[in-house]
């Protein structure tokens, strides 16, 4: 059986999990699928799930895309990014390990890809199966500031999904970020005790270095 077959066996079946249990892979947001002209798709993950056991029609559309020389490609967790989809599932079928605890694990290794390019975000509407375009640009983002070690300085964390050393560089009023593999994000040291009220987005720069710089949509900033 090839990895194709291996994948589909282990998405259904995890599919079905999440219809038993809707806890069981909270964390894994959507499913991406790379079609045969290098498009990306984006699946809601507990969308799939509901799909599967109901009137099937966002599943067909998944499972037709890879059947037609396409590939699942990679999952997409809300905290460690995007996941290589062919380790997920030699860590899975092949191993015998958990789905979830693969996916908490493989963060800071070279199972976290970057997905460059835009998606589209497939979904249900009215009954209708629509397609949306959608930009990999990052537009929402979180800042937090941590003096919880008591040294008398402060922690300002920027953090987004698939944050990585590699491919962004971070700025927060001109000051360059670190990244830390300790927090899983971008961090600035600053003296004092601060709260995050007393920071702006607004002076955050986030730079692809595979892309141009990102320009925010401030509104969906959280």
């Amino acid at each position: 059986m090839n990895k194709r077959n291996f994948l589909l066996i282990s998405f259904i079946s995890l599919l079905i999990s999440i219809s038993i249990s809707s806890q069981a892979y909270a964390k894994v947001t959507h499913a991406i699928v790379k079609d045969k002209s290098g498009l990306y798709y984006k699946y809601n993950y507990p969308a799939l799930a509901d799909s599967l056991v109901s009137d099937g029609i966002l599943y067909d559309s998944f499972i037709s895309k890879i059947n037609d020389n396409g590939k699942l490609f990679a999952y997409l967790d809300d905290k460690v990014g995007f996941v290589n989809s062919d380790d997920v599932c030699d860590a899975v079928i092949i191993q015998g390990k958990d789905f979830q605890q693969f996916i908490d694990k493989s963060q800071n290794t070279s199972s976290v890809i970057n997905i460059n390019g835009d998606f589209k975000a497939v979904s249900m509407k009215d009954g209708k199966l629509v397609e949306e375009d959608e930009s990999t640009s990052i537009k929402d983002f979180t800042l937090e500031a941590d003096s919880s070690t008591m040294l008398g300085f402060t922690y300002l964390k920027i953090k987004f999904v698939g944050a990585n050393s590699t491919d962004y560089v971070v700025k927060y009023d001109s000051q360059q970020a670190m990244w830390s593999e300790q927090f899983n994000c971008f961090i600035i040291q600053f003296n004092g005790t601060h709260s995050a009220t007393e920071y702006s987005k607004e002076k955050v720069e986030i730079t692809n270095n595979n892309q141009a710089e990102t320009e925010f949509d401030l509104e969906n900033v959280q």
